[in-house]
């Protein structure tokens, strides 16, 4: 095969309903949710390249979901995208959003966060989680596998790319449009 010399623009995460992987492709993530009080969340990767095509992981090199409760305290995935000043009464009929969508397509790909300390509840919640962000950049094999799925598309089209390359990319997430009818409108 041809390594062919691409620039690369960006690169991102489309969450979608988990679909069936293809036969024989691994799970890289994965938390049950039999019940109809979960949302499952199938993550596919892409690359933009400059020509204008866009390369997709599309499970046949791995399968990343995470399992969300979709109503509840239990919704909010790490940081709370309802309106200001929540009540109890708020929090216990909290609908899953668009913002915990995104927080847990970042978590579940281990990428930093950059909150401040005044955006949690207390300023020890805030250390602890800061400290757990740290213990986990710090874990190679995450870093090393980051990329994995999506890696093995480029190599597919001929198109070598380290991790650093990757890393250095612009990063988004788009949700497709079925999911989002389900999302709670505010973000």
């Amino acid at each position: 095969m041809t390594v062919k010399q691409a620039r690369l623009t960006g690169v991102g995460a489309l969450a979608r309903h988990e679909r069936p992987p293809p036969e024989g492709a691994p799970r890289l993530l994965f938390v049950a949710a039999d019940d109809v009080d979960r949302l499952v969340v199938q993550i596919d990767y892409f690359v933009d390249v400059a020509d204008g095509r866009r390369l997709e992981s599309d499970g046949r090199h791995g399968v990343r979901t995470v399992s969300m409760y979709r109503e509840g305290i239990g919704a909010i995935w790490r940081r709370y995208h309802g309106p200001p000043d929540p009540t109890e009464e708020d929090l216990e009929g909290y609908r899953i959003t668009v913002g915990d969508v995104e927080d847990a397509v970042r978590e579940s790909h281990g990428l930093p966060w950059r909150e401040r300390a005044d955006t949690w509840e207390s300023y020890r919640a805030f250390l602890w989680n800061e400290l757990k962000e740290l213990v986990s950049l710090w874990r190679w094999e995450e870093r090393r596998e980051r990329w994995a799925t999506l890696r093995a598309v480029l190599n597919e089209h001929g198109i070598q790319a380290s991790n650093r390359e990757l890393d250095r990319l612009p990063f988004r997430i788009e949700i497709d449009e079925e999911m989002r009818r389900e999302l709670a409108p505010w973000h």
